[in-house]
């Protein structure tokens, strides 16, 4: 009894307070059902109140019939709509239990949907879902490879806005470890035995490519602001062979070649005798 009466005084001081009442007047299950149809899938319902508050889901021109509670999203996946509709509930995110065989193809597909979310919110005007959806694109792509990030994207995205700065970063966080240290080898970074890529990826492979060219290339310029020859790939050789000695004193350094990211053979002894 005590424990009541605590928990009603504390409920009648908030309301001294002035604190805000977050709960509704009347049952927003009361309200008509409407029906959303999505590119495919079962339909799935939801009372009107809940898209009362949002006006790109709510006005009378998204209903093609007067009268008619139908919502048509025939444009959105059901995967997708499933998200909308949960959010529209519970204003939480949850994706439905992806159905591909490989561990792989389901972190693609869950990608996908997030993806496909975030392009919804967005149109619709729902920026805490849009966030949600950013949070799951992130933590997603972190399981995948990026040029399957950037197929999937082509395929769930293909006009992204200009304006779209969260996303023009987002594709910078991917690319940026590929400029700052381009890999020797591009093979690896599709994750797939394809043999054939995307334009996109096709791009991304050529332009990587052309930046490792650049930074180890001989004739780079005293005014070009990358590093020449001699200073970003002897750095970095030096750094190698140090490591190399620590382990074995006896390391020979006249002896020892290495292969450059451009396919040429490059001599220790050119770079590291005269800081020795």
């Amino acid at each position: 009894m005590g424990k009541v009466s605590a928990a009603s005084r504390r409920m009648a001081r908030r309301e001294e307070l002035g604190a805000i009442d977050m709960r509704p007047e009347s049952s927003p299950y009361t309200s008509p059902i409407v029906t959303i149809r999505f590119a495919d899938g079962q339909p799935l319902v939801i009372p009107n109140r809940f898209l009362d508050k949002y006006p790109k889901l709510s006005p009378p021109a998204l209903f093609p019939v007067h009268g008619d509670k139908t919502l048509d999203l025939k444009h959105i996946p059901g995967s997708a709509g499933h998200v909308l509709v949960h959010y529209l509930f519970t204003g939480t995110y949850e994706c439905l239990k992806p159905r591909e065989s490989s561990h792989d193809e389901r972190n693609a597909a869950e990608f996908a949907t997030s993806v496909r979310v975030y392009a919804a919110a967005q149109t619709y005007e729902l920026p805490a879902l849009e966030n949600l959806a950013k949070g799951e694109m992130e933590k997603l792509g972190n399981r995948l490879q990026v040029m399957q990030i950037l197929d999937v994207l082509k395929d769930t995205l293909p006009s992204p806005s200009i304006n779209d700065m969260w996303l023009q970063n987002y594709l910078k966080s991917l690319v940026r470890p590929f400029v700052d240290n381009p890999p020797a080898s591009l093979d690896s970074l599709s994750g797939s035995s394809s043999q054939t890529l995307s334009i996109a990826n096709a791009l991304l492979k050529v332009v990587i490519e052309l930046w490792r060219e650049k930074l180890c290339s001989p004739s780079s310029s005293p005014n070009n602001p990358v590093a020449s020859q001699d200073h970003y790939c002897g750095e970095s050789v030096v750094a190698c062979v140090e490591t190399q000695q620590a382990n074995d004193p006896e390391y020979d350094l006249a002896t020892v070649e290495i292969q450059k990211a451009s396919g040429n053979d490059y001599d220790l002894t050119t770079v590291v005798e005269p800081t020795l």
